[in-house]
């Protein structure tokens, strides 16, 4: 509840009010998604400049679990997709902390691009830097 360690080792674990991270990428960037992710992502609405980049039913088709429900770790996987975008431009991570327990208002702070992403990782006690996978 005092946001010293992650929900996971608490009774929190799958609470609503858990930190969490919105990933969107600019609609011309969509295309350049990894295809396993890019297969997840509606791209329907040919308005938006911005698409919502599902990453929780992305963890689920790929690894058949729920993404790790903690905003530390989902801006780990921000910061991989921007890396792999390779755009300062084109990716948004938008961090939504613990839900209020009297309100269930959340705080919310927008991070643009790489740089930004990268730099709100140090907020957190253990590191957003995500492993590197053997190929």
């Amino acid at each position: 509840r005092f946001g010293f360690w992650d929900h996971w080792p608490s009774w929190a674990l799958y609470a609503p009010h858990s930190s969490r991270v919105e990933v969107l990428v600019a609609r011309t960037a969509v295309d350049r998604l990894p295809a396993s992710l890019h297969a997840e992502t509606p791209t329907a609405d040919t308005e938006a400049l911005w698409v919502r980049v599902p990453i929780s039913r992305w963890s689920l088709a790929t690894l058949d679990c729920p993404v790790y429900p903690q905003a530390r770790f989902q801006l780990g996987i921000a910061r991989w997709l921007a890396s792999e975008l390779d755009s300062e431009f084109e990716i948004r991570a938008v961090v939504l902390g613990t839900a209020s327990r009297w309100s269930g208002q959340r705080s919310k702070r927008q991070l643009e691009g790489l740089s930004e992403i990268t730099t709100a990782g140090s907020d957190y006690w253990l590191n957003t830097t995500p492993r590197k996978r053997s190929r």
